[in-house]
């Protein structure tokens, strides 16, 4: 049999450059399905979902509930501090009178004797007094609270701080010492009332406030009123009022300081009335019931302090006049409430408070010393 020889091999194929390229191949996308319908919530959800919504209310209603428990709780009562180890039978109890003295303050003092007045623990009492003073109501009721405390038969020792002048000092005149600091600015015994008159920049602004009054009360109801000067018949009524005030003031002073009480007369020359009218008079006040302020040193030699010192030489002699032979020195401070703490709004500066605009249409009668 003949053999059958091989094909000749194939020559490669040469590129024919003048051949146009393969075209791209065209992408083919698929077209979006329609979303489906949504499902209907099933009776079961809808209750959960109802549940759930009423679990978070009474979860938002129980949680405001328990803030103003727990802000009632925190808001009682006082708090305390322990500065100097000793016999826990054997209390002095230190308090801070500071700030201008009103409801506030006098309510804050009301918890605090309220917690100590019946403690036959608590022997003896330290007031640290800065204050000013404030409105007479306020500062006769904490007087009146601390001669109490003598009645329950606690010491009571008055430690001055920076100023404790007019009001600060009625109610520091009950104790039985009275320690100053060398700067204490004290006295100041005297009322005062003021209240402003914006008659003429009304009359600048073209604007007139109608005042009608009931017939029986003609003369006297609105007595003072910013809108117009006052007549002669209502200085001379308020002038009446603040003498019988400060002559209730004067003997309270006399009651707690006694015969450690010095008194001189003082002569001054003061200018009465305005332009052509001015004259120039004599006028003699019997210090120190004549408002004037004192330094500590001069507050001693008047008799309205016993000793300079300061609020741990206070302490040791509340403890010295009590018998004490190793007291316990506890610190007493009136607790915030966290309520109180999230309402503490603060006015804006463009923000005039209701307080504000009361205090300058209410005259305010007031034991106090400022710089005007």
């Amino acid at each position: 049999m003949t053999a059958i020889p091989p094909a000749p091999p194939t020559p490669p194929v040469q590129p024919n450059n003048s051949l146009p390229p393969a075209a791209e191949p065209v992408p083919v996308y698929a077209q979006p399905a329609w979303p489906a319908a949504p499902k209907k919530p099933s009776p079961v959800w809808k209750i959960f979902r109802y549940l759930l919504g009423l679990l978070l209310f009474f979860s938002i209603v129980m949680n405001l509930y328990l803030m103003v428990l727990l802000s009632a709780i925190t808001g009682m009562g006082m708090q305390t501090s322990v500065i100097k180890e000793g016999d826990k039978s054997q209390i002095v109890a230190v308090y801070s009178v500071a700030g201008v003295i009103n409801n506030e303050l006098a309510a804050k003092f009301h918890q605090f004797y309220g917690s100590i007045r019946d403690n036959n623990n608590v022997k003896a009492v330290v007031l640290y007094v800065d204050s000013p003073g404030g409105t007479v109501a306020a500062s006769e009721r904490i007087h009146y609270m601390i001669k109490d405390l003598k009645t329950a038969g606690k010491t009571v020792v008055v430690s001055m701080g920076g100023v404790a002048a007019s009001g600060g000092y009625l109610i520091s005149a009950p104790a039985e010492e009275i320690f100053a600091e060398p700067a204490t600015i004290t006295g100041s015994i005297g009322v005062i009332a003021q209240v402003p008159n914006i008659q003429g920049s009304m009359e600048k602004i073209g604007v007139k406030m109608m005042v009608f009054k009931s017939t029986h009360a003609q003369v006297w109801k609105d007595s003072l009123s910013l809108f117009r000067e006052p007549q002669d018949l209502e200085k001379k009524r308020m002038i009446e009022i603040l003498d019988s005030i400060q002559a209730s003031f004067e003997q309270t002073v006399k009651d707690g300081r006694g015969n450690r009480l010095k008194t001189k007369t003082e002569s001054y020359k003061i200018t009465v009335g305005e332009g052509k009218q001015a004259k120039t008079v004599q006028v003699k006040e019997i210090a120190p019931f004549n408002g004037k302020i004192y330094l500590a040193g001069e507050a001693k030699t008047m008799g309205l302090i016993d000793k300079i010192g300061f609020l741990d030489d206070a302490t040791k002699r509340a403890g010295e006049l009590a018998q004490l032979g190793n007291p316990q020195v506890v610190r007493y401070a009136t607790q915030v409430s966290v309520l109180d703490r999230l309402l503490d709004a603060k006015t804006t500066p463009l923000e005039i408070a209701p307080q504000v605009i009361d205090k300058f249409q209410t005259p305010r009668i007031l034991m106090i010393w400022k710089m005007e």
